[in-house]
C-alpha cells in the first residue's frame, strides 16, 4: 500500500470527508484527492499535519515502519528508583565539568544495574 492509499484508509477510518480532512491539515479537498491518488506528494509541513491529524507516525505513512504510532513510554511506568537516579542527573548541572562527568558516569552505571534487575 502506498502513502496515498494509507492516508485515504486512515482518513476514512476517522470518518472524515476529503474536505473536512483538508481543512484540518490546511489544504484544499481536491489536494487531498491528488495526494490520496498518488498524483501529488505532500510537502513536509503537510505530511506532519497529516501525521498529527491521523495519529500515526510519519514513518508509517511513508512505508518505513509497520508500526502505526510511536510508542511513548509513560513516566508512570518508570520504576521509582530509576526516576530518582534520573532526577540526580538533572541536578548535577551546577558542578564543574570533571565532577559532572564523574557523577554522570556513576549514576549511569547505577541506572544500568537497576535496569538489569527489571
Amino acid at each position: 500500500m502506498n502513502t496515498g492509499e494509507k492516508i485515504k484508509n486512515l482518513r476514512e477510518e476517522k470518518g472524515l470527508s476529503r474536505e473536512k480532512f483538508g481543512a484540518l491539515i490546511n489544504i484544499a479537498g481536491n489536494s487531498v484527492y491528488r495526494i490520496e491518488n498518488g498524483l501529488n506528494l505532500p510537502d513536509a509541513k503537510t505530511l506532519l499535519n497529516i501525521s498529527k491529524t491521523l495519529d500515526v507516525s510519519i514513518d508509517y505513512l511513508l512505508g518505513l515502519s509497520e508500526v502505526r504510532t510511536i510508542q511513548k513510554e509513560s513516566v508512570d511506568k518508570i520504576p521509582y528508583d530509576i526516576k530518582q537516579k534520573l532526577l540526580k542527573l538533572e541536578r548535577i548541572h551546577n558542578q564543574k565539568l570533571p565532577e559532572k562527568l564523574e557523577r554522570i558516569g556513576v549514576e549511569l552505571i547505577e541506572i544500568s544495574k537497576l535496569l538489569k534487575e527489571i
